[in-house]
């Protein structure tokens, strides 16, 4: 994941590690660049990585590899191994432990380990099933589906320790691997809880009429377009305010005048949106990407105190069911969406405060602790 993308889980880690005196060496998924221009990148002075300093402790890494398909394919991995080698000699630097997030860096697991690196694996989404959703519509082959079932059991395998956001994960990784760890997703909590201090005026939301149900994410296609639009339908008296990319498949958002779309904001302004919002939504799916989602915006709007609907994702069944208003079906979780505008006009005060002190206890620096001590131990025990 981007390091200048949507800010996830491995932003997060990576920033409290840092905090903590770590070093940090965060790789950004690799770019694939045509034959072409990979070699005019080697005869420009072999530039097939750059490096972006961050913080004192951070530094971000893109590494250039060609885009070689069929029988050349296979080539890939020498390359990143060879450019992942040269990147690390430049920078002096040996890890004493690798956290691994995609399964695209997994053919550095003999380098890594030759470098006496332990291996570590924080599992945050079913990534088999990112796949199968694909193959479905017909961006990657069929052959795709066993090429990543073999890298995350190799993964697993490899791992001196495994993370698990969600229980289904958890459950998965446990068939390969003892040392697998439960840890759920979190939030910066003084970063959302400002949302609260009250709204913060932006023209682009001028026109906005209260209530607005909002949701702060990337709307691709595991997020229930149909229901988004429904409830804008059903209840045309609402803004359905949605800050983040918008897939080309969500068109039909464009039908709706009380749907507003701002598309992606920087993550330091994200809380400024989320102060305008009385009603957050969790609009996902139930399918395979999602029964294994630990959505971290569950989080980010709980330390805001705002009230939160959300399908009947297990993980927030499981964390929250007693501070988010679950929906059963479309009908259900517009029904709770209509409950929870009326909690905001009886002006609930507890029910507030029983969000904002569940958030607090789960911030990523709480998050982080727990990892750095296994972590610890790991680079003891070398």
């Amino acid at each position: 994941m981007s390091w200048d993308f949507l800010w996830q889980r491995q932003h997060h880690v990576a920033s409290e590690l840092a905090k903590k005196g770590h070093s940090v060496v965060y790789f950004d998924d690799p770019v694939y660049v045509s034959s072409s221009i990979f070699l005019k990148r080697i005869i420009a002075g072999n530039k097939l990585f750059e490096v972006k300093k961050i913080t004192d402790n951070i530094s971000v890494v893109v590494l250039y590899l060609p885009e070689f398909r069929g029988r050349l394919s296979g080539y890939k991995n020498s390359f990143l191994r060879s450019n992942f080698k040269a990147c690390m000699k430049k920078l002096s630097f040996v890890p004493d432990v690798s956290i691994f997030y995609s399964l695209d860096f997994v053919a550095l697991i003999k380098t890594l380990e030759t470098m006496r690196s332990k291996i570590a694996y924080d599992c945050v989404d079913d990534a088999l099933s990112f796949v199968s959703s694909e193959i479905k519509r017909h961006l990657r082959p069929e052959s795709a589906y066993s090429q990543y079932l073999n890298a995350e059991v190799l993964l697993i395998k490899s791992s001196s320790v495994c993370f698990a956001t969600a229980n289904l994960l958890y459950e998965k990784i446990l068939k390969h691997n003892p040392k697998c760890v439960y840890l759920p997703n979190a939030m910066d909590f003084d970063h959302f809880n400002s949302a609260a201090k009250g709204i913060v005026t932006l023209d682009e939301l001028s026109t906005l009429r209260h209530p607005v149900i909002g949701f702060i994410g990337a709307l691709y296609n595991w997020i229930d377009v149909d229901l988004i639009c429904r409830i804008a339908e059903v209840h045309p008296e609402y803004s359905v305010l949605l800050v983040g990319p918008v897939a080309a498949e969500s068109n039909q958002l464009e039908k709706y005048s009380n749907i507003v779309t701002v598309g992606a904001k920087p993550y330091g302004i994200l809380p400024s949106y989320l102060s305008n919002i009385d009603v957050c939504i969790i609009p996902f799916k139930l399918n395979d990407i999602t029964l294994a989602s630990n959505p971290i915006k569950m989080y980010e709007y709980l330390a805001a105190g705002k009230p939160v609907v959300s399908t009947a994702l297990p993980e927030v069944v499981k964390v929250a069911s007693d501070l988010v208003y679950v929906g059963k079906d479309e009908v259900d979780f517009i029904k709770k969406i209509e409950m929870a505008t009326l909690e905001l006009e009886h002006n609930n005060g507890s029910s507030v405060t029983a969000r904002m002190n569940f958030a607090r206890k789960n911030s990523w620096e709480s998050r982080v602790e727990v990892m750095e001590k296994f972590l610890n131990e790991l680079v003891t025990n070398k």
